[in-house]
């Protein structure tokens, strides 16, 4: 078996660094100064520049009287803290476990999404970012993400893919359903302005608690910082059964446990012991998996988990827009973000633990279950 780092080489690290704040002041730039030459000029088409510059109204302002507020190093502090989130333009470099080299994941949060697409294409063709070492894509609304290549949602769904089974089942005491979900908008509610909800406040929280206790094991994958994803968790009650909860952050280069004084703990084979393809083809498994996820975009952040877990295992709770552009994601359309979460575990709940419904194959028991939301 291979072993590879899922964190980013400290001496990529300054490339990326410069590379994010270089595209975040050329964006202001454009914002700030409309009538004079820049790369986003010709791809605005189909924004509302008014409307962009009204949102950015502040920042544009404070860009204009002082550009030197907006250097990289200004726009990393931003972005360190537990209130990164209130910072509408900021770099993230994201940690993890002290016991590795590098950065888990570096993020950075500013552009709109009409012209991301542009802000990839000069990651590599202007900055020279080596696209087989790493991996960039977009995330949420307004966020680009950088993580070491063979890093990204699916990396998760991989690892659990490679256990035993029967170990894993036995040394849990759980049932063979795994459930897998996304953070922002389909576990819980996105940040709002200075809100950041926790996961007590999601429409999906009871039932989730319930998928847990009746014996299922939960992933949570997110793009999100570890750290911040870890304070909206706060609520979760030290329960045994809350042992089956797992936290895949930072875009995936880190998975997280609770351990026996419910203190959260890195999974130390997760990456250095994992095959960059799985082994095993997850029909030959006998874990029931699904994944859960409202990002809808070809090149959004889901997009690597749906293709690992299989579009008929997907179940998509974002936008009914994306099912129009994307026609696998109609098998299983659920809707609603958190509230859809809420109907498909609860209905999960109440047959996961039948006999009859354990005879099923998981294609007739995903059936089974999408019909009794439907009731």
């Amino acid at each position: 078996m291979s072993s590879f780092s899922t964190y980013i080489p400290e001496e990529d690290i300054e490339l990326i660094t410069r590379a994010c704040g270089a595209e975040i002041r050329i964006f202001l730039s454009f914002l700030a100064f409309p009538n004079e030459e820049n790369v986003y000029r010709d791809y605005w088409e189909g924004l509302d520049l008014k409307t962009l510059q009204g949102e950015y109204k502040t920042l544009v302002e404070n860009f204009r009287a002082r550009p030197d507020s907006f250097s990289d190093e200004a726009l990393i502090k931003k972005g360190s803290g537990c209130l990164a989130h209130q910072e509408a333009v900021r770099i993230e470099l994201r940690k993890g476990s002290k016991k590795k080299k590098g950065i888990a994941q570096v993020a950075f949060r500013g552009i709109p999404d009409g012209l991301r697409n542009l802000t990839l294409e000069r990651f590599q063709d202007v900055y020279k970012i080596d696209f087989g070492r790493l991996i960039v894509k977009k995330s949420g609304q307004k966020s680009i993400e950088v993580n070491s290549a063979g890093v990204s949602k699916a990396l998760p769904i991989r690892y659990f893919k490679n256990l035993r089974a029967d170990s894993f089942l036995k040394a849990k005491e759980c049932s063979s359903w795994i459930v897998f979900a996304d953070g922002d908008g389909t576990l819980y509610s996105p940040p709002h302005f200075e809100i950041l909800p926790g996961i007590n406040q999601s429409a999906a929280f009871e039932s989730f608690l319930s998928y847990l206790k009746a014996g299922g094991t939960f992933v949570l994958v997110t793009g999100n910082s570890l750290d911040r994803v870890l304070t909206r968790l706060k609520e979760i009650p030290h329960e045994s059964y809350v042992k089956r909860f797992y936290v895949a952050a930072n875009g995936g280069a880190d998975l997280c446990y609770l351990d026996d004084r419910f203190e959260w703990r890195f999974v130390e084979d997760y990456g250095t012991n994992l095959l960059r393809e799985t082994e095993r083809n997850i029909g030959d498994s006998f874990l029931d998996m699904v994944y859960l996820g409202d990002d809808g975009d070809p090149f959004g952040n889901d997009q690597d988990a749906f293709t690992e877990i299989g579009f008929e295992r997907s179940i998509f709770v974002g936008d009914k827009k994306w099912v129009v552009e994307n026609e696998a994601l109609k098998m299983n359309f659920v809707g609603e973000n958190e509230k859809g979460v809420m109907k498909f575990l609860n209905a999960l709940v109440s047959q996961m633990n039948d006999d009859e419904f354990k005879q099923f194959n998981q294609t007739e028991k995903l059936g089974l279950i999408l019909n009794k939301i439907k009731e």
